[in-house]
Parts: structure tokens; C-alpha cells; sequence
């Protein structure tokens, strides 16, 4: 068993948006926050950033552990999180390329029975690894989207035309 074709496709290519959907913005017009209450583009790109070690953790328990269980990952109890927020863009981009490269080392050549391994989230109940492995993209979608609402809104402020289509 390995993932399913578009899965392993996200899984390969979906966070390569983010370049796309931050060009020509500068970090302080990243680190502008212009939804109350919500997270600045940049606090959403170290969000996902910060996260990406934290499920290559969740990926060794499942593959180590018997059904461990997790609490669902929240950014303001990440004592690394702060530190990743003061990084610049080009620095997590950099990051976000090279943990989603652990990733998918992580994950290749597993076999039959590890993707049969599993994992219990409070929320969401006992999750095989495959459902894992899409429950973080779709987590990482969700942000994608964010970041691309307000990076579209920088944009229209500053005078900037939107990304470019690919």
C-alpha cells in the first residue's frame, strides 16, 4: 500500500504554492495584520512551517508506538513557534521545503503494515497513517487559502497585481 496518486501529488507539490502567493511582498507587509483577530500572511506561512516537524513527530509515534494518542496542534502552545514567526519568508519557505523533503523521506518505502499503523486523535478518533498524511494536507490547504486571501488584499492595498497563474 502507499498513498493515493492525488494525495501523494498534494503531498509533493501542494505547499509550492506558497512562493506563488507571497512574490513581491515585502515582510513587513507579510507581517501586516489585516483581519481582526486573525493571523498576519506571516504568522500563517510560520504556522505551517512550525507545524511540519511537529507532524514528522506524529509520523514516528504512529510507525514506533501502539495507537498513540495526540492533542490537536495548536501554534500558541509551540514554545518553537515564536522564534519561527520572527524568522524572514525566505527563511520559511526554505524550511517548509526542506521538512516537506523529510516528509516524504519519512514516508517512502513504508510497508504494507506500517501504513496499516494508526493513531488517535481527541478529536477525530483512531486515524490510519494515510488518513493522517491527508488530514495534513487538508490542515495545510486551509492555510494555503488564508495566505492567499490575504495576500491578495496586501496586494490590492499597496498596488501590486495579483500572483502570477501558473
Amino acid at each position: 500500500m502507499s498513498l493515493p496518486s492525488p494525495v501523494q501529488s498534494a503531498l509533493d507539490h501542494q505547499h509550492e504554492m506558497l512562493p506563488v502567493f507571497i512574490a513581491g511582498i515585502t515582510d513587513p507587509d507579510l507581517r501586516r495584520n489585516l483581519i481582526p483577530g486573525k493571523w498576519s500572511a506571516q504568522e500563517q506561512v510560520a504556522h505551517l512551517c512550525a507545524y511540519q516537524p511537529a507532524f514528522r513527530e506524529r509520523i514516528r509515534r504512529i510507525l514506533e508506538e501502539q495507537d498513540p494518542a495526540f492533542n490537536p496542534y495548536r501554534a500558541e502552545s509551540d514554545p518553537e513557534f515564536p522564534g519561527v514567526v520572527a524568522l524572514d519568508a525566505m527563511e520559511l519557505l526554505g524550511r517548509i521545503h526542506s521538512d516537506r523533503e523529510a516528509i516524504l523521506r519519512d514516508l517512502s518505502g513504508l510497508s504494507q503494515n506500517q501504513w496499516q499503523r494508526r493513531g488517535t486523535h481527541r478529536d477525530f478518533g483512531s486515524l490510519g497513517l494515510a488518513t493522517w498524511v491527508s488530514f495534513f494536507l487538508l490542515h495545510e490547504a486551509h492555510h494555503l487559502f488564508a495566505i492567499l486571501k490575504i495576500t491578495c488584499m496586501i496586494r490590492r492595498d499597496i498596488g501590486l497585481q495579483g500572483p502570477k497563474d501558473q
